[in-house]
């Protein structure tokens, strides 16, 4: 192969921003206004990823990690954005976002409790522009 500009290339690419990392965009959304952050642990393995993107409305970006305390999930939003987050977990009072619980927690809005694809669950948020901080500490 002598070119790097491949659809096998850029499948990969996006499956490690869509699929793992978990930063995409809501179906209807333009230039990412509302983004959807997904991360994709593995089933209680240590594992982590990060992506960043330079949207029109500035840079989103995710980071997250899962370890022996929990679940770690760094989000930025970009001003005019309103993004959809989803924490793995099954219990609201077991995640935080910053000093607070997520739930209570400035300019964040807990909107409900989804079952992933896996079977797992994942609590849904609704965050506006700025920097978040969850912390799903492992239950059980």
């Amino acid at each position: 192969m002598n070119s790097f500009n491949h659809y096998g290339l850029g499948s990969v690419g996006e499956w490690l921003y869509r699929g793992l990392a978990g930063l995409d965009q809501a179906p209807g959304s333009v230039a990412y206004r509302e983004p959807v952050i997904r991360p994709r642990p593995f089933d209680g393995e240590p594992c982590r990823a990060e992506a960043a993107y330079e949207s029109p409305r500035g840079r989103i970006a995710v980071r997250w990690r899962q370890d022996g305390d929990g679940f770690r999930l760094d989000v930025t939003v970009p001003p005019g954005a309103t993004a959809t987050v989803h924490v793995p977990g099954a219990d609201d009072a077991a995640v935080r976002e910053g000093e607070h619980p997520a739930g209570e927690s400035p300019g964040v809005e807990f909107v409900g409790i989804e079952t992933a694809a896996t079977g797992g669950k994942t609590l849904v948020y609704r965050v506006e522009s700025g920097d978040y901080r969850f912390f799903a500490r492992r239950t059980g």
